[in-house]
């Protein structure tokens, strides 16, 4: 599920990193390179695929350095089954998330679809929505 942003060059991670105002440690390079493979993901996921390349990583950091790459607007969250935030990088195309309470499915909204979505909102109900945190429960196709 997802784009995937693809593997990231550790110098660019750095850079981003330092653009944003943060030290570009070892583990924030890594967890930001793990997003980017992963595409959307837990903590739980982050930290697994983290610290199998990065040993003595807490998933304590983790969760600290998701909420961080949040408050910079490098990544972003959103609730996509139960109250477990999954994060994906800024640099994914915006995007909605279609979630299938039966199984659990996720699926994107993005293009003129989510446009047209975002407009009729904002026109109705003079709203503006954050589409990269929105997610939107009912049932896919398969469960319907």
């Amino acid at each position: 599920m997802g784009s995937r942003i693809g593997p990231l060059d550790d110098a660019v991670v750095a850079e981003i990193l330092r653009e944003a105002g943060l030290r570009a440690t070892v583990g924030r390079r890594q967890i930001i390179k793990s997003l980017a493979a992963l595409g959307h993901a837990t903590p739980d996921e982050v930290f697994a695929h983290t610290s199998a390349i990065v040993p003595g990583l807490n998933l304590s950091t983790v969760y600290r350095t998701l909420e961080t790459l949040a408050e910079v607007g490098l990544a972003f969250h959103a609730h996509l089954a139960g109250t477990t935030r999954s994060y994906y990088l800024a640099g994914e195309q915006e995007h909605a998330h279609l979630v299938c309470d039966s199984c659990g499915s996720v699926a994107e909204l993005a293009g003129p679809p989510l446009r047209r979505f975002i407009a009729s909102v904002a026109k109705t109900q003079e709203f503006e929505l954050q589409p990269g945190h929105l997610a939107i429960h009912g049932r896919c196709g398969n469960c319907r």
